[in-house]
């Protein structure tokens, strides 16, 4: 793998780990009616 490839894959891990604490322990109702924390988790993937 290249080490380019693996930054991106590094990257890409520390943004899922940040969504599970933006989400961890809410429910799926919970987090549809939360817009700060949809936005957060959208901006983490793009």
């Amino acid at each position: 793998m290249k080490s380019k490839d693996r930054i991106i894959i590094q990257k890409i891990i520390g943004y899922i780990d940040d969504i599970e604490k933006y989400v961890n322990g809410l429910e799926a109702k919970d987090f549809l009616d939360d817009k700060k924390t949809i936005t957060a988790c959208a901006f983490s993937v793009s």
